[in-house]
């Protein structure tokens, strides 16, 4: 299987933000046996991604996001809400919260989240509350227009 779109997109991200010269590139790109990333396999780009990622890392340059990983330990509990709608309460609460720290916008959704579902924190949320919070949270103005009501 040959590279996909996407990986080649990730390429050409990284190899922008590392300001890598096309020889280099081109010599990156030429111990995989090609010209191109569109000439890798999808095993020699994904090879080629983590190359520079780590580069660009270890340059201090790029700052990896892990929000995949939130609440990823309170997975497999019969009965309660998966780490994926958990983060799906907790991204759209961050679209309408007027709060600006992350520790503020938190506390919020515990207020919120007890007031709404009548448990203390958001981690102890069953799959039947989810549906609850998210009409809740769809039937608030989201934080721009507020401000743009404002004005």
């Amino acid at each position: 299987m040959m590279s996909t779109p996407k990986q080649r997109q990730l390429i050409g991200y990284f190899r922008k933000i590392l300001k890598m010269p096309e020889s280099d590139y081109r010599e990156l790109i030429k111990v995989y046996h090609s010209s191109t990333s569109k000439e890798l396999t999808y095993e020699n780009a994904s090879k080629v991604i983590e190359y520079l990622r780590n580069k660009a890392i270890a340059l201090k340059i790029y700052v990896p996001k892990n929000n995949y990983l939130k609440f990823e330990n309170l997975s497999g509990r019969w009965g309660y809400a998966t780490p994926r709608q958990l983060r799906m309460i907790s991204a759209m609460w961050d679209k309408v919260s007027n709060k600006n720290t992350k520790e503020e916008r938190e506390r919020a959704l515990n207020f919120f989240v007890k007031r709404i579902c009548g448990v203390e924190h958001i981690n102890f949320c069953t799959w039947r509350d989810i549906s609850k919070l998210k009409k809740a949270i769809e039937n608030m103005p989201l934080v721009k227009e507020r401000v743009n009501a404002n004005n």
